[in-house]
């Protein structure tokens, strides 16, 4: 790894999981909003508010651990934080549908 770029990727993941733990949040309010219903809305949102803060902070916390990785040379892969946001996100997705079509 170059000293000019060294650590710039591990920089660049964190703030796209940031990001997407956003995205996930605004998401789930609009979808929330949609429900109609208080309670449905209520649970969302506090579901969808407790796993945006934690993706937010795991995402800090593998941000430390692949710095330390990168520099070491080891290889840093993260397949089942992937697998995790997909199921949520299709989960989520799910939700709208039947929350539009009911």
């Amino acid at each position: 790894m170059s000293a000019d770029g060294a650590g710039l990727q591990n920089e660049r993941t964190t703030l796209a999981w940031q990001r997407t733990a956003l995205s996930l949040a605004g998401v789930g309010a609009f979808v929330a909003k949609q429900s109609g219903s208080m309670g449905i809305a209520a649970a969302l949102l506090a579901v969808v508010a407790f796993v945006a803060g934690w993706m937010v902070t795991r995402a800090d916390q593998r941000h430390r651990t692949r710095q330390g990785a990168l520099i070491d040379g080891d290889p840093v892969v993260a397949l089942h934080h992937v697998t995790a946001v997909a199921w949520l996100t299709t989960a989520l997705a799910a939700s709208s549908f039947v929350i539009v079509v009911t």
